[in-house]
């Protein structure tokens, strides 16, 4: 009785394949420029948004956002609330939160903004920007920055992390408090 359900789904697939597919389509607008071309631009706008991105079947890093969208183009994607986790081979993931966020797609750099948090498992950053280089799993920030680890507090006006190997770097005007 049940093996019905399947047995029609399938069955009628031709007719529901395009209303869902016609459905899940983003539409484009097009748009007259100054003078005689035409340019064709795309826009989206989605809310509660997950993106996950894998490597070699591995998911290396799933995003989280409140709202997701996109201006003339889908180059550059902008999100609000966002929650990056990367992944990767780690035991316990790193977590990045801010209040807004800009994907450059293809330099393939997030920007994130508005009192940036980066927790690990050991460590703590707080700063008001903060850019993940996807590419090559680096977080840097030319902005004021506070690191907080067990039994030591450092500050300064820059910052660079290196994801893979746990390195980093705190430049200019440092100060470390260690207890």
């Amino acid at each position: 009785m049940f093996w019905q359900v399947p047995l029609l789904v399938v069955v009628l697939s031709p007719i529901w394949w395009r209303l869902a597919a016609d459905f899940l389509t983003i539409d484009v607008v097009q748009q007259q420029s100054q003078g005689t071309s035409h340019q064709a631009q795309s826009s989206f706008d989605m809310w509660q948004v997950k993106i996950s991105e894998a490597e070699n079947g591995k998911e290396e890093m799933r995003l989280d956002a409140s709202h997701l969208y996109s201006k003339d183009n889908q180059k550059v994607l902008f999100f609000d609330d966002p929650v990056a986790r990367l992944v990767g081979d780690r035991e316990k993931p790193v977590t990045i939160t801010g209040g807004s966020a800009v994907y450059d797609t293809t330099k393939e750099i997030i920007t994130l903004l508005d009192d940036v948090e980066l927790r690990s498992p050991d460590t703590q950053v707080l700063t008001p920007a903060l850019r993940y280089m996807v590419k090559y799993k680096k977080v840097k920030s030319a902005e004021s920055v506070e690191v907080n680890r067990e039994g030591m507090r450092i500050t300064g006006t820059s910052f660079f992390y290196d994801l893979v190997s746990g390195d980093f770097r705190v430049g200019k005007r440092v100060v470390c408090n260690l207890w």
